[in-house]
């Protein structure tokens, strides 16, 4: 009986050293695409530098036209929403945001 659990343990470790690395591999083009996530996050991610540098004073949700229509929209709107979100997460009223 002991035998046979420890073959089936042995098994199971081959397995599951087979299938992780072929996993990885597999799942690799997604991570990459993860690592940039895109114009939404991009515009928030610049919000909270601006919001936090500026204390709140100097909103810049510009978009280069080079990145076309479809990025700035929604690097804009991602900008806008965190800017929003900041503002209402912190008191800014001494100049200094808290």
């Amino acid at each position: 009986m002991i035998k046979k659990l420890n073959c089936f343990k042995n098994k199971s470790i081959y397995l599951a050293g087979l299938v992780l690395p072929i996993a990885l591999v597999l799942m690799l083009p997604t991570l990459q695409q993860t690592v940039h996530a895109g114009p939404l996050e991009d515009g928030q991610s610049e919000a909270e530098q601006d919001f936090i540098r500026s204390n709140g004073q100097n909103k810049d949700s510009g978009c280069s036209p080079e990145n076309g229509v479809d990025y700035c929209t929604a690097y804009k709107l991602g900008y806008e929403s965190r800017w929003a979100h900041m503002w209402g997460l912190y008191d800014c009223s001494s100049g200094k945001c808290q």
